[in-house]
C-alpha cells in the first residue's frame, strides 16, 4: 500500500531538497494509517521524498481564458496534479 502525507514538509528547491525521510516522518505516516485505516499496520518497506509544487493557496488553477472560452489555463502543479489527475478529469 502506498501512503503519503499531503502537504507539510519544508519549502525547498530542486537543488537543495533533502531526500532523506526522517524517522519522525515515517512514524507520522504509520500513525495516520493506523488511525484512518484500521487493520493496516506493519513496517515501512520503503520511503522516498516526493517533491512537488503548489499554488500559493494550495488549490489547482483551472480556468477558461476570459476572451477565448476554448482556451484553458491549467496549473496542475507537477506531482500534486498527477496524484489528482483522475479526479480532475472527472
Amino acid at each position: 500500500m502506498k501512503t503519503s502525507i499531503h502537504y507539510g514538509g519544508t519549502a525547498t528547491t530542486w537543488e537543495s531538497v533533502n531526500r532523506t525521510v526522517s524517522f519522525d516522518e515515517a512514524k507520522e505516516t504509520a500513525e495516520l494509517c493506523a488511525r484512518y485505516m484500521p487493520g493496516v499496520h506493519g513496517k515501512v518497506m520503503r520511503a522516498v521524498v516526493c517533491m512537488y509544487t503548489n499554488t500559493a493557496d494550495f488549490h489547482f488553477l483551472i480556468d477558461a481564458h476570459p476572451e477565448h472560452r476554448n482556451v484553458l489555463f491549467v496549473s496542475a502543479c507537477s506531482g500534486h496534479g498527477f496524484k489528482f489527475a483522475s479526479a480532475i478529469g472527472e
